[in-house]
């Protein structure tokens, strides 16, 4: 029978979830019966095509698409949930870009009882529908009807089938678009960035406009991940979560910047902007790829570059931080390949990887890229390292720190996720600090800095750096330090007095790379003063820009 129970399967489901988006009650019904018509209408016509196939090929057809549409519903009834929108750009970008531990802690941090539940409400709802047994069984319509119908509905339904398309009703045309969109971008510029990497060691020394004045022996990059620094005493935290970087500001070594925001929340664009000259206001002109990176940038100066990384060296289909990694001239992850497991090997691994590969010259860059506080944040720090100073439930309550800024309490499982963070932050400090006193005897300057931050029940049930519509401060306000040694300290007190004078200023790290630059004496044809936090030149009143809104006058406070 052509009206079977897959079409109706499809229609409902399909229609449900584009009604739950809609703000209210009324007007989601409205959208509920339009789109379950279109729907249904569309399906009708390809199911009666299916009907000429052999019975067997009909079927698997048939239930091919209702598996689809069963797998997406499941999905996006999670996405729906937690972030309270569907698969987007936006979300199935950060999915290329994840190693494959990531992509399994995302799951682990997000399901809940209540998704739990949900989830097994739609299985079991799904698998009753089939199964349940219907009184009611009308006789099958005149094959004339059915292709009088065919005709009408075609006509209807496929004059506007591109609008319908772009319009994502139909749910499966929406992830379909998704899908092919996301990987065709995202091989796309990784396999031009690669393009352009086998020029970029010949063409671009001999033809890139870069001088050098100070050629400071040693010059470090730590990259956090996920740190938002208003969970870091050295920030003003009600916790002490940072004692050893609050010790190496007392003795004058370190200095924090205390108005630093990402531009964006996710890792690979973050990072595209913090490593490259790509910024808010080119992006959409030039493509990051097609900008200087500061691997390059570093080698063109006489620097030996050697990259250590905590993260893996595959992600689903590569990523950023992968592909600029490759210009490092010594590459080194703390593991090879991709991983399956919930838990990587915690921070501290770069230490010894970092004795162990380590390339002496007389000139070194060395980026150090961390886990941070990635989550699931309980695998983000070691429990056993003695070393560390651990807080528990009880000290979040004495501090009060169980209770949001509008009086309300913060659930169990948010409480137990904020100890979790709070615990990697404290861990975090350490691991930082143990990299600062690497260099502690030579003549060093460490910048560290994290590609965005996670909002962590700071002010409401939710945590995690979605943006759009759930855009906050608390998912892009990070830390951004600067640790010098002593002989650096010694051999080069104009540098500190600029460090100094700009630790107050607003700066957003898509302009870091100017900043980096002004510090090491470097200057070329991609250096602009106006952006460099340490220039008198500085622009104190450029406009921050987050998910489509004014930080300054919508966000910060």
């Amino acid at each position: 029978m052509l009206l079977n129970r897959k079409l109706w399967y499809i229609a409902i489901v399909n229609a449900l979830l584009f009604a739950l988006l809609e703000p209210s009650i009324e007007w989601g019904l409205k959208q509920f019966f339009k789109i379950f018509f279109q729907t249904f209408g569309l399906f009708f016509c390809l199911f009666y095509l299916f009907s000429f196939l052999p019975t067997k090929f009909k079927n698997i057809l048939e239930t091919c698409f209702v598996l689809m549409y069963a797998f997406i519903g499941i999905v996006e009834i999670f996405l729906f949930i937690n972030f309270s929108n569907y698969l987007n750009p936006i979300f199935f970008d950060t999915l290329l870009a994840s190693q494959a531990s990531e992509a399994a802690e995302f799951m682990q941090s997000y399901f809940s009882l209540n998704v739990a539940l949900a989830l097994l409400g739609f299985i079991v709802a799904s698998i009753l529908f089939f199964y349940f047994p219907l009184k009611f069984n009308p006789k099958p319509l005149n094959s004339k009807v059915y292709f009088i119908l065919f005709i009408i509905i075609s006509v209807a339904i496929f004059s506007k089938g591109t609008k319908y398309l772009e319009d994502e009703r139909l749910r499966l045309g929406g992830w379909f678009l998704t899908i092919k969109d996301g990987i065709t971008e995202q091989n796309r510029y990784l396999n031009e960035f690669r393009e352009l990497a086998k020029t970029l060691d010949t063409q671009m020394q001999k033809d890139y406009n870069l001088t050098t004045t100070l050629n400071i022996p040693k010059v470090v990059l730590i990259i956090g991940e996920s740190t938002q620094r208003n969970y870091q005493s050295l920030y003003g935290f009600k916790l002490d979560t940072t004692p050893n970087l609050n010790s190496f500001k007392d003795s004058g070594n370190l200095f924090e910047f205390n108005d630093t925001i990402s531009p964006e929340s996710y890792t690979n664009p973050a990072l595209a902007k913090l490593l490259t000259f790509s910024n808010y206001e080119n992006s959409q002109s030039i493509k990051w790829y097609e900008c200087m990176n500061i691997i390059d940038l570093m080698k063109i100066a006489g620097y030996k570059t050697q990259w250590f990384s905590n993260q893996e060296a595959v992600s689903v289909f590569g990523n950023i931080p992968e592909v600029i990694s490759d210009r490092a001239k010594i590459r080194e992850f703390t593991r090879i390949g991709t991983s399956i497991g919930l838990k990587n090997d915690f921070d501290e691994a770069l230490l010894d990887v970092y004795q162990k590969y380590r390339v002496k010259a007389d000139k070194e860059f060395h980026i150090f890229h961390l886990m941070g506080t990635h989550m699931a944040y309980a695998n983000r720090f070691n429990k056993n390292n003695e070393n560390v100073r651990y807080f528990d439930i009880d000290e979040l309550k004495d501090a009060k720190l169980d209770i949001y800024p509008n009086g309300d309490k913060i659930s169990k499982k948010g409480l137990r996720e904020k100890l979790d963070y709070i615990n990697a932050i404290a861990y975090n400090d350490y691991v930082v600090s143990e990299i600062f006193k690497l260099y502690k005897d030579e003549n060093a300057i460490v910048f560290y800095i994290s590609d965005h931050a996670d909002e962590v029940y700071n002010f409401r049930e939710h945590k995690g750096h979605d943006g759009g519509a759930n855009a906050s401060r608390y998912m892009i306000e990070i830390p951004f330090i600067i640790y010098t040694s002593d002989k650096f300290k010694s051999s080069n007190p104009q540098i500190i007095e600029k460090i100094k004078n700009a630790q107050n200023k607003p700066l957003m790290s898509d302009d870091f790379i100017h900043g980096f630059m002004d510090i090491l004496g470097i200057t070329s044809e991609d250096f602009e003063p106006s952006r460099s936090i340490f220039s008198d030149e500085f622009n104190t009143n450029r406009v921050r820009i987050f998910s489509g809104k004014d930080y300054d006058k919508e966000l910060k406070n």
